[in-house]
C-alpha cells in the first residue's frame, strides 16, 4: 500500500510564514508537514510515501521517506491527481491531507485496522461530535447530525486506484463543493433525501447504501476514536488553538501575551 500527502494548498491568511505554502507552518519543533510525514512514515503497512507539494517544505531527513515528491498544481483535484499518477500499479492508497499536525501514526494504523473488517473501494473516518470536543474543548467543526449520531470527518481517506480512475467526475465535484455539503446533497442525491437529512432521519448506513444504488460506489464510514485526525488548520483562528493550548504545552511552551510572535 502506498501513501499519498497533499502539501499544495497556499498559506493562512494573517498567519506569519515564509514558505507560502500551509503544510509549511511551524508546529514546536516541526512544520505541520512533518509532523503528517512523521506519522505517516511509522505504518508497516506502508510501502511507499508520495508527497504533492514543493519540495523546499521538506527537512533533508523528511525527504529521505519520501518515494517521490511531485509540484504542485492549482487545484486540490489536480494534485490528487497528479500524487495518484505516480503510484505503481493497482492497490489502495492512503491519502492523508498535510494540515492535521496533531496525527499519530496509532491513529493511522486504527484506521487502517477499522478498514480491514469490511470491502469497499472507499473508506473515510467520521468522529463523534463528543469524541472530538472531548479533546478539543472550543475548537470549532462542522458537524453531520446524523439519526444515528453527530459526526466530523477526518482528514484522510483510503481509496483504490481503480475507484479514482472510474469515479474521476464524481470525486472532482465532490471537492469543488467540499465547504458546501448540502448543495453536494441536493445535487447528488436530490431534495427528498435532503429533507429527510435534515429531519435526521439519515443514517450511515443510509448514505452508503444511496452511494452504491446512485454511483455504484462501495463506500465505508469508518467510526473512529481519535479526533486528532479530525484537528485541520484552515484558519488563524485554528493556528492560534493549536500553538496556544495544545502544541504549547506538548512542547513546553510558555503562552505570550502578543500573539503575532508565534506565527513564524
Amino acid at each position: 500500500m502506498y501513501a499519498l500527502i497533499l502539501a499544495g494548498a497556499q498559506g493562512i491568511k494573517g498567519v506569519k510564514e515564509d514558505s507560502g505554502y500551509k503544510a509549511g507552518l511551524n508546529v514546536g519543533k516541526r512544520t505541520m508537514l512533518g509532523r503528517v510525514i512523521n506519522a505517516v512514515a511509522g505504518l508497516k503497512e506502508i510501502e511507499g510515501l508520495i508527497m504533492v507539494g514543493p519540495e523546499k517544505l521538506l527537512a533533508k531527513e523528511e525527504r529521505s521517506r519520501l518515494q517521490h515528491v511531485v509540484e504542485p498544481g492549482v487545484s486540490f483535484f489536480d494534485n490528487l491527481d497528479r500524487g495518484m499518477k505516480k503510484v505503481p500499479g493497482e492497490g489502495k492508497v492512503l491519502i492523508v491531507a498535510s494540515d492535521i499536525p496533531l496525527i499519530t501514526t496509532e491513529a493511522c494504523r486504527d484506521f487502517l485496522r477499522q478498514c480491514q473488517k469490511r470491502e469497499a473501494d472507499l473508506y473515510y473516518p467520521v468522529i463523534p461530535k463528543k469524541e472530538y470536543e472531548r479533546m478539543f474543548p472550543g475548537s470549532r467543526r462542522t458537524y453531520a447530525v446524523l439519526k444515528d449520531g453527530t459526526y466530523t470527518g477526518g482528514n484522510m481517506v483510503l481509496m483504490s486506484t481503480e475507484f479514482f480512475r472510474r469515479h474521476r467526475n464524481l470525486i472532482r465535484i465532490a471537492l469543488k463543493l467540499r465547504k458546501l455539503p448540502w448543495i453536494l446533497v441536493v445535487i447528488r442525491f436530490g431534495a427528498g433525501f435532503w429533507r429527510a437529512f435534515a429531519r435526521r432521519e439519515v443514517g450511515i448506513g443510509d448514505i452508503e447504501r444511496m452511494m452504491q444504488d446512485k454511483y455504484k460506489v462501495n463506500g465505508a464510514a469508518v467510526v473512529s476514536s481519535f479526533p486528532e485526525m479530525g484537528f485541520d488548520v484552515d484558519n488563524r483562528e485554528d493556528a492560534a488553538w493549536i500553538r496556544f493550548y495544545w502544541a504549547g504545552v506538548m512542547d513546553g511552551w510558555k503562552r505570550r501575551e502578543e500573539p503575532d510572535e508565534w506565527f513564524m
